[in-house]
């Protein structure tokens, strides 16, 4: 366990609450691991209903009925989906996610929704966690007055502000969500039920184990060879893409390397992300007025 007073938990469990404000003990000590903070189960739950009282007796009071589900192994069954809800300001995110284990094996926040970032994505996952046998896809689909989403130097300084800090925050939830424990699993996380799963069907021949056990999947042969496996000799390019999708109009602006660099310099010191975006609004306006 890590050493660490009730005070800095307290702060460190606050900010966590604010970011995830329904957030119960379990995903909470998962939140903490991915901080590097190691706390006991009864910490946690203590620390919790001191913060917030009432939401942990909402929590207390109503238990989610889970639906009945099975798929037989790791990587049997992928569930591919996309989130539109920031589009209007730019930004798409992607993410998959095992049937059998809950491990998510992606989650990224990007600029398009083209097929070939989907793919390279799903590539990149597959080269960490081996191919599934199958995948399933879902098909769903200002407040304030300093942004105007029509505004192409808006959208610009969004990617530039707002794109890491949403992949660090996605990152963040997909480490915590895969070491948390499930209660219906007998307290193991998805991390564990995935790799359990996998070491004991280790000496079958299955395409759900190809690439877990064995060479390295990142050498390039074994990349082209996966390609290969499902007639791909390229990844598609937003040129040559044809298949119907939502899709994210891209502002009319393109940066010169040394005009980031300007505009970085402009904002790297700026922590409060309201302020930067305003700054970075400035200081792009600035360069192309000139």
């Amino acid at each position: 366990m890590s050493r660490v007073d009730d005070g800095e938990l307290e702060n460190v469990v606050r900010r966590l609450q604010c970011q995830y404000p329904n957030t119960g003990s379990e995903m909470m000590r998962a939140l903490l691991v991915a901080e590097g903070l190691k706390v006991s189960r009864q910490r946690v739950r203590e620390m919790l209903v001191r913060i917030n009282p009432a939401a942990a007796a909402r929590r207390w009071s109503s238990t989610v009925a889970r639906r009945v589900y099975h798929v037989p192994y790791p990587n049997s069954l992928w569930h591919i989906d996309g989130n539109m809800r920031l589009i209007r300001w730019g930004f798409v995110i992607h993410g998959a996610i095992d049937g059998h284990s809950r491990l998510i094996t992606y989650l990224n926040c990007n600029t398009d929704n083209c097929a070939s970032t989907v793919l390279s994505q799903f590539i990149e996952a597959t080269c960490l966690y081996g191919l599934p046998s199958r995948v399933s896809m879902f098909y769903s689909l200002e407040d304030s007055e300093l942004l105007d989403p029509s505004n192409d130097i808006h959208k610009v300084s969004l990617g530039i502000v707002f794109l890491p800090q949403i992949q660090a925050r996605l990152q963040h939830f997909k480490e915590a969500w895969n070491h948390h424990a499930l209660r219906t699993e007998n307290n193991r996380t998805p991390t564990q039920i995935w790799t359990e799963g996998m070491l004991s069907r280790m000496g079958n021949d299955s395409t759900a184990l190809n690439n877990v056990f064995g060479d390295d999947p990142y050498r390039p042969e074994n990349l082209n060879e996966l390609l290969a496996q499902h007639g791909i000799e390229y990844l598609p390019t937003a040129e040559t893409e044809d298949i119907p999708a939502v899709t994210v109009e891209q502002p009319q602006i393109n940066l010169t390397p040394q005009q980031m660099e300007t505009v970085s310099r402009a904002i790297d010191h700026i922590t409060d992300l309201k302020t930067k975006f305003q700054v970075c609004c400035a200081e792009i306006a600035n360069l192309l007025a000139n």
